[in-house]
């Protein structure tokens, strides 16, 4: 990041590792907190909408949100998906 800052733009430290539970998510924010100290890009996790809304003090610990919203996978109809992820995005504003 910091040899490449015109080409590394934007950061992400772990990428669904509170949904897999492959960290407690105190870890991870202190994983985030050293990277956004170490490096000038913005900061961000990767994680689906219930995540967020589970653990809303990651918000606390990032320079942005990165969310994964995945109709298909979470069985909504083709018809509304859209809606579905609207849904999702205006909830995660708050």
């Amino acid at each position: 990041a910091h040899r490449y800052p015109h080409t590394i733009t934007r950061v992400i430290v772990g990428n669904e590792v509170l949904l897999r539970r492959d960290m407690a998510p105190a870890k991870l924010m202190r994983y985030l907190d050293r990277a956004r100290a170490a490096i000038r890009q913005p900061v961000s996790t990767a994680e689906p909408w219930h995540i967020w809304e589970t653990h809303p003090e990651l918000a606390d610990h990032v320079d942005f949100i990165t969310v994964h919203l995945l109709p298909y996978w979470e069985g909504v109809p083709r018809k509304d998906a859209v809606s579905n992820v609207l849904m999702h995005y205006e909830q995660l504003k708050r």
